[in-house]
């Protein structure tokens, strides 16, 4: 429950990633940054996000209710969401379920 917290994906591999779709749960964040890294040491944001309300208590069963993040381009091995403010200041950060769409082919560029 402290400020900035995150979780972060080990792609096993370098990935070209350019969209972000989140489940949230009620426990979301509000702003929050998309970054990628090569080696899970140095980061670099790819997106800032502010003003998210997308988050429920019930699991979701289908993508409609995802916080979806276009319009930026990132490469490397790791995707981290760096959450930066909370949406509910007695809970800390809780995702159902995360995805990241882009090219196994860390060269590509969309």
């Amino acid at each position: 429950m402290t400020d900035p917290s995150w979780i972060d994906v080990d792609f096993g591999a370098p990935v070209y990633i350019d969209e972000v779709d989140i489940l949230w749960e009620a426990a979301c964040a509000t702003a929050y940054q998309i970054e990628v890294s090569p080696d899970a040491m140095n980061w670099t944001s790819v997106k800032s996000v502010t003003g998210n309300t997308e988050g429920t208590t019930v699991s979701p069963t289908a993508w409609t209710m995802a916080d979806i993040e276009k319009g930026f381009s990132g490469t490397g091995r790791y995707l981290r969401i760096l959450g930066t403010t909370r949406c509910l200041s007695m809970w800390g950060y809780s995702i159902w379920e995360m995805r990241a769409l882009g090219d196994t082919n860390a060269s590509c560029m969309h």
